[in-house]
């Protein structure tokens, strides 16, 4: 089973800039700071041994695969593999879900869900592999921890 993790509205709020080469969280939710809820991903993910995770954040394009992973905890980070962004890929044209998906076929992935805040151009029959996040509340809203949760305790059948 693979979780596709987005960062920016997911672990954080999704106001993040990149400034100086530093990555800012800023709006009205800057005092909840970056990575504020991985500890909430950290548990749910501790609940499912063989889960890999791909990061699907725009950070690993802008910076690096290593840069982006090395911001995440350790037992996160553990279960981190690879990312959507490849070198060479027109990364920036394509949705979320299109990166998503030539990861999917690239890697031959199965069985997949995502975590996101953005929904843009998921064709409706797909929705059923994503959880989609508030832009300001992420992963710390209750509702998408229970839907995380719930979707990767029954992985086969929403997938198949």
């Amino acid at each position: 089973m693979v979780l596709f993790l987005d960062f920016d509205g997911v672990l954080h709020p999704a106001d993040v800039y990149l400034i100086d080469d530093e990555f800012v969280l800023k709006g009205d939710y800057a005092h909840f700071g970056t990575f504020c809820w991985s500890p909430i991903l950290e548990h749910i993910v501790r609940q499912f041994p063989d889960l890999e995770i791909i990061l699907s954040t725009s950070w690993c394009q802008k910076k690096s695969f290593e840069f982006a992973k090395g911001f995440l905890p350790g037992n996160l980070r553990a279960k981190i593999s690879r990312a959507t962004y490849r070198p060479g890929q027109p990364f920036e044209l394509l949705t979320r879900y299109q990166q998503i998906q030539a990861a999917v076929e690239a890697y031959g992935i199965e069985d997949w869900i995502a975590i996101d805040n953005d929904a843009f151009g998921w064709p409706e029959e797909e929705r059923r592999r994503l959880v989609k996040t508030h832009d300001d509340y992420g992963i710390g809203q209750t509702s998408a921890q229970q839907e995380l949760l719930t979707k990767l305790t029954n992985a086969k059948r929403y997938l198949r």
